[in-house]
């Protein structure tokens, strides 16, 4: 072969390469997470902007004092923090399947190493945003909660107890859901890495 069909033979294999295509495809969500981040970041500052400007509309009123208008800040930087966490762990993903990708073309058993890895960390990551969810899930019931009991009149009341029933409950729920979510990983978890 000439250099010059060796030269057009390589600009074909790189042009026609997943890999190739894979990684851009991998900055182009780099770069869309990074704007989501900054749209969240700027949609959280706004939420906390009209609640405080509601604040101080209401100074003076008995309305001023409600606990709701914080726990809507609270949940909305929670819910925000939260989406964040999973647009992060959708670029770990992303990232290891381009690292395996990249091992595949490589050597056989590498490449089934790495694609065993990636799997765990798969089932890991899963599991981890999993569990954020329900603890963002238990933090904002426990502040609705709080926020209830907290008005004026409820302690020692039966609104209380119903209250304090309903957290248990939702408690004993999430616990439950997160122990069904560590049970349904374990045979994945027990896969020998490269097998």
């Amino acid at each position: 072969m000439t250099a010059k069909a060796t030269k057009m033979q390589e600009t074909i294999e790189n042009a026609l390469c997943p890999i190739a295509y894979a990684t851009l495809a991998n900055k182009g969500l780099e770069r869309m997470i990074e704007a989501g981040k900054i749209t969240l970041d700027l949609a959280g500052e706004q939420n906390a902007d009209i609640l405080a400007t509601m604040k101080k509309a209401l100074k003076g009123t008995p309305l001023a004092n409600m606990p709701m208008l914080d726990l809507a800040v609270s949940a909305v930087q929670g819910y925000i923090d939260v989406q964040k966490n999973l647009m992060d762990r959708m670029l770990e993903q992303s990232n290891a399947v381009l690292s395996a990708m990249e091992g595949f073309g490589v050597d056989a058993n590498k490449a089934k190493v790495e694609f065993s890895n990636m799997l765990q960390a798969s089932v890991d990551r899963s599991t981890a945003t999993q569990t954020s969810i329900y603890e963002y899930a238990i933090d904002q019931t426990k502040a609705g909660i709080n926020a209830v009991k907290k008005q004026p009149g409820i302690a020692g009341t039966g609104v209380e107890l119903v209250a304090n029933a309903i957290e248990s409950a939702f408690d004993t729920a999430m616990e439950t859901q997160k122990a069904i979510v560590i049970l349904a990983t374990k045979p994945l978890k027990a896969i020998p890495v490269g097998a």
